[in-house]
Parts: structure tokens; sequence; C-alpha cells
């Protein structure tokens, strides 16, 4: 699929390899990423920002959540809400540094255009929301990430209990699951 993106006269077979991608595995992320850059690179920016909040409805580790939110600003810049184009950069660059210069120069040049502004730390998550971007990692992902620990604890697959239920802890370091978290040993 990554060669096919590239090959505008084949854009409709890559989109239906990353459409299967999908299907196949529902709950991985580099489907929906290749399926949005493929939308991207033939300038549907619908397609690309609804396949990228599908995405972000899953993303639960911060490289994976930088990297939606950094594919998502460039497409909503495109798709000239520059204000949620200045909030996805400035959410990836602040969830992990895996894009961060990438995305730092691309903002730059967002800032550039005179409608733009960039927006203080306490109002990116509210500027995402009221473009309807979702914002990662959602409660849904968090529910799937107990379910899924507690059904290898219950299939006796200890280590995979605790590295889900590491991933939660991640973000949610409750003091109940941390123990549960311990129980599970190392």
């Amino acid at each position: 699929m990554k060669m096919l993106e590239h090959s505008f006269d084949r854009t409709e077979e890559a989109l239906g390899y990353g459409k299967r991608c999908m299907e196949l595995a529902p709950t991985g992320g580099p489907g929906y990423l290749q399926t949005a850059r493929t939308y991207m690179l033939v300038g549907d920016m619908d397609n690309t920002i609804a396949t990228i909040n599908r995405y972000l409805e899953l993303a639960i580790l911060p490289n994976e959540i930088a990297m939606g939110y950094y594919q998502l600003a460039y497409a909503e810049w495109k798709a000239g809400r520059l204000a949620a184009g200045v909030a996805g950069y400035l959410k990836s660059m602040t969830t992990s540094p895996i894009i961060y210069d990438q995305a730092r120069l691309e903002l730059e040049e967002l800032l550039n255009e005179p409608e733009a502004n960039l927006l203080p730390p306490d109002e990116i998550d509210e500027v995402l929301a009221a473009h309807g971007v979702v914002l990662a990692p959602s409660e849904e992902a968090f529910d799937r990430l107990l379910e899924a620990s507690a059904a290898a604890v219950d299939a006796g697959l200890f280590v995979v209990a605790r590295s889900v239920l590491a991933a939660y802890c991640q973000h949610r370091p409750d003091d109940a699951i941390v123990n549960v978290l311990r129980s599970l040993g190392d």
C-alpha cells in the first residue's frame, strides 16, 4: 500500500488495500494512517480527517497519538481550518517528540498565514473539540484496555495483562489499578 499511495493512477487500489487493512486489523493504526495519507495525497481532506479521527479513537501510545495529530494538522490546514491545524500541530508536539521537528517546521509555515494564530496550551483541546476532532486517548480506548487486561487475566496470560494495564496506567495512574499492575508481577 505504501508504494501504491504515491501512484496517483493507482489511488483506488491503494484505498482498497487501506480499507482492507482497517477491516483486518480494526484496532491497529497503520491501515488508518496509510489510508488517510492516500486520501491526503489526492486532496480529499474531508476523508483524510474522518479517517484520522477514527484512528485517534483507537490510539493509546503517545507516539501513535502524536503521529495522528500531526497528519490531522496538515489536513485541517489544507482544508482551510487554520485554528484546527495550529491546534493539531501543537497537540502533536506536546504529546510526543517523535515528529516534533517536522511539526514545528510546518507550524511555523502555517503561522505565516494572515489568519493563523498561535494558541495558548490550555486552549488546544478546546479548539480541537470545537472542530470535531477526537481527543486521544479516548474514554472508549481506556475501556478497551481494561477489558483486554481482564480478558488476558482470565485466560492466564499475565504478561499480556501486565503490558496492557501498563499502557492504561501510563495515562491514568490510578492507585488501585497500579496495585493490580504490581500484583501481575514482572
